[in-house]
C-alpha cells in the first residue's frame, strides 16, 4: 500500500477507517497483512493505532445504558406516527396531482369549445359581411340600372355624387 499524504483530509479518513476495520477484525487477510507491514515500518501509523486502541478501551469503562421496554415502544410509536404522516402527505400529493390534471383537462376543453365557437361564428358571418360590403351598391341599384354606361357612372363619381355614402368595413361588424 502506498503511503497516504497526512495533510489530505480524505486520506486521513480512509486511514482511520482502515485502522478501525483492522481493530474490529473486519479486514480481508490481504489488506490486514498490508496494514501490519505498514505498522512495522511507519511509527506515525503505529501511534495512531495505539490511540484508537486506547479510545476503544476507554469506551469499555463507560457505564452501559439500558433501554427500557417503554423507550422501545415509544420509539416504535413515533416511527409509526411519522410513517402515517408521510403516507397522508403522499396521498394528499396524489390527490392534488389528480385535481391539477382534471383542471388542465377542463381548461383545454373550455378553450377548445371557445375556439370552435369563434370559428363557426366567423364562418357564419361571412355572408353577412359580404352583404354589408355590397350594401352601398344595393342601395343605389335602381340608379345603376338607369345609367346608360360605366362611363356615365364614372363621371358622376368624379363630380362627387357618391361621396356621401360611407363604406362599411369588416371591423364595423
Amino acid at each position: 500500500m502506498t503511503e497516504l499524504d497526512p495533510h489530505d483530509h480524505y486520506a486521513e479518513d480512509a486511514e482511520l477507517e482502515e485502522l478501525v476495520a483492522y481493530l474490529d477484525g473486519e479486514l480481508e487477510s490481504e489488506r490486514a497483512t498490508r496494514v501490519e507491514e505498514r505498522l512495522a515500518t511507519d511509527p506515525a501509523y503505529r501511534t495512531r493505532l495505539r490511540e484508537l486502541a486506547r479510545t476503544w478501551e476507554m469506551l469499555d469503562h463507560l457505564p452501559q445504558s439500558s433501554v427500557s421496554e417503554h423507550f422501545t415502544e415509544t420509539t416504535v410509536e413515533l416511527v409509526a406516527v411519522q410513517a402515517e404522516k408521510d403516507l397522508r402527505t403522499q396521498q394528499v400529493a396524489v390527490v392534488r396531482k389528480q385535481q391539477s390534471v382534471r383542471l388542465v383537462l377542463a381548461m383545454v376543453a373550455v378553450v377548445s369549445c371557445l375556439a370552435g365557437f369563434g370559428l363557426i361564428w366567423s364562418w357564419q358571418q361571412r355572408g353577412e359581411r359580404r352583404f354589408l360590403r355590397d350594401l352601398p351598391i344595393i342601395e343605389e341599384l335602381d340608379m345603376y340600372r338607369v345609367a346608360d354606361s360605366v362611363d356615365f357612372l364614372q363621371s358622376l363619381e368624379e363630380r362627387g355624387l357618391f361621396t356621401e355614402n360611407e363604406e362599411i368595413h369588416d371591423g364595423d361588424l
